[in-house]
């Protein structure tokens, strides 16, 4: 099992391909879990006015902690791409679908810095 596991891991492995998107969906889906539960349970969420408080906050922690683990994706990638030419394609798309998924990641984060929670 954990030879599988390192296998899956190395960036040149094809899951990479799918692995950004994958990552971004449960992203996604925590995002607006996180903020329905949050206005549910929490009732002065209900009065907040400003975008600085507690349900954000978790929201913005959540959104960093997934784009420093697509900032690792991304470097060990590049990391691979110098040392393995041979696996050329591979690492490419797997550091171009870690990009993609980090930008959608923090576009679709914006509203969390502006807006308040529960409007």
């Amino acid at each position: 099992m954990r030879a599988v596991l390192l296998a899956l891991w190395r960036p040149e492995h094809p899951v990479h391909a799918l692995t950004g998107l994958l990552l971004w969906c449960l992203w996604f889906v925590l995002l607006y879990a996180g903020l329905s539960l949050g206005c549910v349970w929490l009732p002065e969420a209900q009065a907040l006015s400003s975008p600085w408080n507690t349900i954000n906050l978790g929201l913005g922690l959540l959104t960093l902690v997934f784009v420093l683990f697509y900032a690792l994706l991304v470097w060990r990638s590049w990391r691979a791409l110098q040392r393995q030419p041979e696996a050329h394609f591979m690492l490419w798309l797997g550091l171009l679908v870690h990009l993609l998924s980090a930008a959608a990641t923090l576009f679709v984060a914006l509203p969390v810095l502006y807006l308040p929670p529960c409007v």
